[in-house]
């Protein structure tokens, strides 16, 4: 019985160093939360236009994503998603896959996923076509206040499906946040 035990917990520990998870910490999906601000000719949540599960490309395969942001830009412009008071909430990172919903794995697209945090670019993918595997990120937050979740559509708008699959934040599940307008303090 103490062999299981044993066993057990060290694979909990295992588990948890393998996610860079601490036990108090939990993944808040972005596709679960209201963002601050969000622009885009289209936006969803989980599900692409046809109500359908998302899918990126992996190892030659569609690979289905339960929880994700399909974000569809303007024709010569982009999408973009805030997220504010990231040490409000206490996030350490931001996880997730990006890649070209498999809806248009068979049509000539592009666009270049972009990561802003406090408005200062800090990851770019390049041109992202719909032939190109998913791709993964993890940023940490230390510091940060604003996160921008962009997909620039590169000039043209000929079905940008971009997906930020399975994103997350990774926050401590046991801090208590208030949210106080400012202008309540503002005393004259």
């Amino acid at each position: 019985m103490k062999k299981i035990i044993c066993f057990s917990i060290l694979v909990l520990i295992f588990y948890i160093c393998l996610n860079n998870i601490e036990a108090n910490e939990e993944k808040i999906y972005i596709s679960d939360i209201e963002p601050t601000a969000s622009s885009a000719y289209f936006l969803k949540n989980n599900n692409d236009a046809d109500g359908n599960k998302f899918s990126l490309l992996k190892e030659d395969e569609e690979v289905v994503y339960e929880k994700g942001i399909l974000a569809v830009p303007s024709a010569n412009s982009y999408s973009s998603i805030y997220f504010t008071n990231i040490q409000e909430y206490n996030y350490k990172f931001f996880e997730t896959d990006i890649g070209i919903n498999g809806t248009a794995r068979d049509i000539d697209t592009s666009v270049e996923f972009k990561v802003y945090a406090d408005g200062k670019l800090i990851y770019s993918s390049g041109e992202f076509t719909n032939d190109r595997e998913v791709e993964h990120i993890k940023i940490s937050l230390e510091g940060i206040n604003v996160l921008q979740l962009v997909v620039d559509s590169l000039g043209a708008n000929s079905s940008d499906y971009a997906v930020w699959g399975n994103a997350f934040f990774v926050g401590n599940k046991d801090t208590p946040y208030l949210a106080v307008d400012d202008l309540e303090f503002n005393l004259k």
